[in-house]
């Protein structure tokens, strides 16, 4: 299917005309397990699907045991192209060739080709005709429209037993059909008798896809389709022109596109983590930078107004001790006046004056050291207040670079959880892709339960008697143990359905030879009736 939005996002619309699409895709009879397996939603890459409406998917054309049918009508044209073959070889007395060609034995009824000689079919329109993405969105009466057209177109192009299964899926984002064609075409030629292939090219559908879009276009006309763009003839008209053709369009499968998807998801993981590691790594550095300039301007401020206040409080202490010089003078000139008024009188008044004159200037002396002290307690008083500030700005600055530390540890935990996340994913893969290696070449392998034994992994040489993991093995598995459980038990289970539908064939093939066997007189084979007995009843 081509690129769509998700289940969860749908686009309501409902287009009036819309290109009608047919793809054929070549098909295997080795594949046709995994086809039904996708048609059954019973493993593979479900991504895509919404799961909760699988139940709504149908058949709509088939027996339910086609693949059975069909291979067996492959080992029937074998055993015939056989006999027909050296029938026609010793009509004309080619011996020798006949028995080189018996020794070899049953052959593909089929031309060998990258594509095989079945066809598997694709039969949709654009989600938008149907009116939007889902089932939930879309118009009923056009889907049964559509079934029945489809139908029909099918059943006329591919008439006699060429159609052998036809599925409805309903759990994708546009209502679709896939289908199974088998061509059978049988020719007659004298060195090889009657020859009966797979042939898809003997259905002019498959044999001119182009024509096959011709007829699909006016088939589905009447319900409002149309053909899709005549790219060939496009192609054609430029090349007949002298002009550069334009590019043929490629059909992108949904497992593709999603893996170029998560590949694309990947890239841009690891490089948005690469952008948030230097993004964190510039934060840090910027942070580191902005801390340390903050404290230097912080520290310069602190020094500089430290100098600015000592150089106040010494012109201040100057001034304060000026002023004592003069008051001390101006006490000094007063004693002086005091003395020489007192040597006018007797002795002991002059005695008197020189006590008194003393004391008073005793007195002055303990006035200017009272003043004094007061002063230079007020200038410490205001010299603490000063400290106190610049103090007050240094502990901010450090709480600042506190803060810038706190934010770096978070960033730096954070690019450390980052990286245990990659270390983490990075040992998944690891262990994945030894654990795919190990399954490769059979050192790995799934056992069921049995017994009282569990199922799970176990481990020994390719043929050689399984034991159970070891604590070496296990440490080397251990991340992506889950991952390696669920693949070696889908191999199992294919492993277990591929062996099932061999002893099926082996137990048709014995039974047939019983009968003809019986039927040409000769006596029962008791090994092949043990052969037969082994494909078990519930099987067939």
């Amino acid at each position: 299917m081509s690129v769509h939005p998700s289940f969860e996002k749908p686009q309501p619309a409902l287009l009036n005309a819309a290109p009608i699409v047919l793809r054929f895709k070549g098909l295997h009879p080795g594949d046709l397990g995994k086809f039904r397996m996708h048609d059954r939603r019973a493993g593979g890459n479900l991504a895509h699907v919404d799961r909760a409406t699988s139940n709504r998917n149908r058949i709509e054309f088939g027996a339910p045991d086609w693949v059975s049918d069909l291979r067996l009508e492959i080992a029937q044209a074998q055993r015939s192209n056989l006999d027909q073959e050296l029938k026609a070889l010793r009509a004309k007395h080619r011996m020798k060739e006949a028995s080189a060609r018996e020794q070899r034995g049953h052959c593909d009824p089929w031309r060998h080709s990258k594509e095989g000689p079945l066809r598997e079919g694709i039969l949709t329109v654009n989600k938008a005709w149907f009116g939007g993405t889902g089932i939930g969105a879309w118009d009923e009466a056009r889907v049964e429209a559509f079934l029945a057209a489809a139908l029909d177109f099918l059943k006329l192009h591919f008439p006699g037993g060429q159609l052998r299964f036809v599925g409805s899926h309903s759990d994708e984002e546009a209502f679709h059909l896939h289908f199974v064609v088998a061509i059978w075409h049988a020719r007659q030629t004298a060195n090889r008798g009657r020859q009966v292939t797979l042939q898809p090219s003997a259905n002019p559908l498959i044999a001119n896809y182009e024509h096959a879009q011709d007829l699909a276009g006016a088939h589905f006309a009447r319900i409002g389709l149309e053909r899709g763009e005549r790219r060939a003839e496009a192609r054609r008209e430029a090349s007949a022109a002298g002009q550069e053709p334009p590019a043929p369009r490629r059909h992108v499968p949904p497992s593709e596109w999603r893996k170029a998807e998560i590949r694309r998801g990947k890239e841009r993981a690891a490089a948005l983590e690469e952008r948030a590691e230097v993004a964190a790594q510039s934060v840090i550095e910027g942070a580191r930078s902005a801390a340390s300039t903050a404290l230097r301007k912080s520290r310069k401020r602190a020094i500089k107004e430290a100098r600015r206040r000592k150089d106040a409080a010494e012109r201040a202490a100057m001034r304060a001790e000026a002023r004592r010089r003069v008051e001390e003078e101006a006490a000094r000139k007063w004693v002086r006046r005091g003395a020489e008024a007192a040597l006018a009188c007797s002795g002991e008044q002059r005695r008197l004056g020189e006590v008194q004159g003393q004391a008073t200037m005793m007195h002055h002396r303990l006035w200017l050291d009272e003043r004094r002290r007061e002063k230079v307690v007020e200038e410490l008083n205001r010299a603490e207040e000063e400290k106190a500030a610049v103090a007050s700005e240094i502990e901010s600055g450090r709480g600042q670079v506190r803060a810038l530390d706190v934010e770096k540890t978070a960033l730096l935990e954070t690019l450390k959880e980052r990286q245990t996340l990659a270390k983490a994913a990075q040992a998944e893969v690891s262990a994945v892709g030894l654990g795919l290696k190990m399954l490769g070449t059979g050192e790995l392998r799934w056992q069921p339960a049995k017994d009282k034994r569990p199922a799970g992994l176990v481990y020994g040489p390719s043929g050689a008697p399984a034991n159970p993991l070891d604590d070496s093995i296990l440490e080397k598995l251990g991340p992506g143990m889950s991952i390696l459980e669920l693949i070696a038990r889908q191999i199992h289970d294919q492993i277990v359905n591929f062996q099932r539908d061999i002893r099926i064939q082996q137990a048709q093939d014995a039974v047939f030879l019983s009968a003809e066997r019986k039927r040409l007189g000769l006596v029962p084979d008791a090994r092949l009736g043990a052969i037969a007995r082994s494909g078990g009843p519930g099987l067939w």
